[in-house]
């Protein structure tokens, strides 16, 4: 009988362990997901403690949670030489600080959205913890927005802080005091100061500093002084029934701050690399080269007239052309460069190097070079396109420089029926770039006309000719493009207005007459309006300078798109500040905030 019982009893254990492996094994049942944070449970120290000395904050959560990237996203006020260890285990949170602790002074460690549960990755939202190591807890706050001051993106991710010590040498040698981050929209909350003055800036901090120090980091500075207050504000209360009832809460000023970030222009002189993408090519790439050119002597070879000098398509670029076939036939040319520099003192220095110049592509052996000759071979590239704009000029741009050309070498015709007639016109050299020509001509729109070059008319510095060329092209007809009219309102005196694309570049650009800016032949399509106060009267943006205490040049939008149709004229009318800055980018145009 004991032996039954005793059987009986382990097929019965038997039966629920098998019942409570299948329930463990059921599929999903559905349900809500959990959409609800982790929720404070307790602390140590409690939080907004009062004299705490101690070096280590734990705080636990209702749940397990995960520490996301605190090296990242942890901000400490005020700011650490060394960062703080911050983990996260189990339900709990803990962050040690490694600097001593100040007197008297609150402490705020902001996480951000970097706390999650475990499971559905819920954020405690902007969660920060304060104690202070004194009697009080500092309780004022400001806010804002930091905003490219370019093209009024917000700007995620900076830091913005504040100095007690309010002379402009603070934000260039000491760490900030009190720091933030800005969230996904480029807005900003400083906590826990005191009410007194402060400086305002915001940094893009490149080397983990907490101050400005490098030519490279982008700022933005407060002009005022900021001081942060408080204001009693009555409010409908929008928990009640009654539509009536007030409440009465507080508000932390100022609150809507603008930083606009910039980086400075980078005035440094300095020869950065040299590159000979063809044998009798080579170009040298300089920062901010300044109008004297550098002097070039052949270090590994002897010539004279062997080089000829391309006008600069920008201001750092430099393109040589080498003209004597004994010198580019060579693998490696040494050469010596003289140019200024800019020194540790930012002033202009002479210096002196030595370059190399490699090719390793194929070469034109001498043989090569006069069956070319004979062939003609001469690459050349045509920028006319098959439809040219009525305010374009038709372009022909070579590969190489020419020993000359001119009208003899070019016919221009134009179609009247099934016939081509010849039409007067001009050549004119592109005074920045010799390789280019335009086609000066009364070009009628929507005619069709007809460019030809016969072969062999045309010879490069090297002796080669060129193939025949034809290009037909038809200028666009006046009723295919559309004209925007634009009558400006509370506009800065001297500005202009740029037509941007989807991708927030400027298409066309306009000066203001008369309260009036007009964009004649547009192609259909739809665009936005930014304008620039031109405070300089230079026609384009220009950045900031802290030192000089310029702030860069101030930027609106056109809140909406316009649309242009073909053979449409639009009106519209632009007040400018009718709309806030912060909210005046459309926020379908594309571009990068930093």
């Amino acid at each position: 009988m004991k032996n039954k019982i005793l059987l009986i009893a382990l097929i019965f254990c038997a039966a629920l362990i098998l019942k409570s492996c299948a329930n463990m094994a059921q599929g999903p049942t559905g349900g809500n997901k959990d959409e609800i944070p982790p929720e404070f449970l307790r602390s140590m120290p409690s939080p907004n403690a009062l004299n705490f000395r101690k070096n280590k904050v734990e705080i636990e959560f209702n749940e397990y949670i995960i520490l996301d990237n605190p090296t990242k996203n942890l901000v400490v006020s005020p700011t650490q030489d060394q960062f703080p260890v911050a983990k996260g285990i189990g339900r709990k949170v803990t962050v040690e600080l490694l600097d001593s602790l100040l007197e008297n002074t609150t402490y705020t460690i902001d996480f951000g959205n970097s706390i999650t549960d475990n499971n559905e990755k819920n954020p405690v939202s902007d969660y920060v913890f304060t104690f202070s190591t004194g009697p009080v807890v500092d309780t004022m706050q400001v806010s804002g927005t930091v905003l490219n001051a370019e093209n009024l993106a917000p700007v995620a991710g900076v830091y913005a802080g504040v100095y007690t010590n309010l002379d402009d040498s603070a934000f260039t040698s000491f760490k900030m005091e009190r720091i933030t981050r800005t969230n996904p929209q480029g807005n900003f909350f400083i906590r826990n100061l005191a009410e007194k003055p402060y400086r305002l800036y915001a940094l893009e901090d490149a080397n983990n500093n907490y101050f400005f120090d490098l030519p490279t980091e982008k700022i933005a500075t407060q002009e005022e002084i900021v001081t942060p207050r408080i204001e009693l504000e009555i409010v409908k209360d929008t928990t009640g029934s009654d539509s009536l009832t007030t409440v009465e809460t507080i508000r932390f000023l100022p609150d809507s701050l603008i930083l606009f970030f910039y980086q400075e222009e980078d005035k440094r002189q300095f020869f950065i690399k040299q590159e000979r993408s063809e044998a009798w090519k080579f170009t040298l790439y300089f920062k901010n080269i300044t109008k004297k050119l550098p002097e070039i002597t052949p270090v590994n070879f002897e010539g004279e007239d062997w080089v000829l000098s391309e006008p600069s398509v920008t201001k750092d670029t430099l393109v040589y052309w080498i003209t004597d076939s004994l010198i580019f036939m060579q693998d490696t040319l040494l050469l010596a460069i003289d140019y200024e520099k800019t020194d540790s003192l930012e002033e202009l220095v002479p210096q002196r190097d030595t370059i190399t110049l490699l090719y390793k592509g194929k070469k034109l052996s001498r043989r090569e070079k006069k069956e070319g000759e004979d062939k003609m071979i001469f690459t050349q590239t045509l920028s006319t396109p098959s439809v040219v704009e009525v305010y374009n000029k038709p372009v022909i741009q070579w590969s190489r420089p020419l020993m000359s050309f001119g009208k003899e070498n070019v016919s221009l015709t134009v179609k009247k029926d099934t016939l081509w007639n010849d039409i007067d016109f001009r050549i004119e050299q592109d005074s920045s770039n010799f390789r280019t020509y335009f086609i000066i001509a009364d070009l009628e729109p929507g005619k069709e006309y007809k460019m030809q070059i016969d072969s062999a008319s045309v010879t490069d510095i090297l002796g080669f000719h060129n193939d025949k060329i034809e290009a037909k092209f038809k200028i666009r007809s006046k009723e295919e493009y559309s004209n925007l009219f634009l009558l400006m309102k509370n506009a800065p005196e001297k500005m202009f207005v740029q037509l941007l694309n989807k991708n927030d570049m400027p298409v066309m650009q306009s000066s203001a007459m008369d309260g009036k800016v007009t964009f004649q032949y547009v192609k259909p399509g739809e665009y936005y309006l930014r304008l620039i106060d031109d405070r300089n009267g230079n026609g384009r943006w220009d950045t900031g300078n802290f030192k000089a205490k310029i702030q860069p040049e101030q930027v609106f939008y056109y809140n909406k798109p316009i649309k242009l149709r073909v053979n449409w004229d639009v009106e519209e009318e632009w007040d400018v500040t009718a709309v806030p800055l912060q909210l005046q980018r459309p926020p379908e145009l594309k571009s990068k905030s930093n």
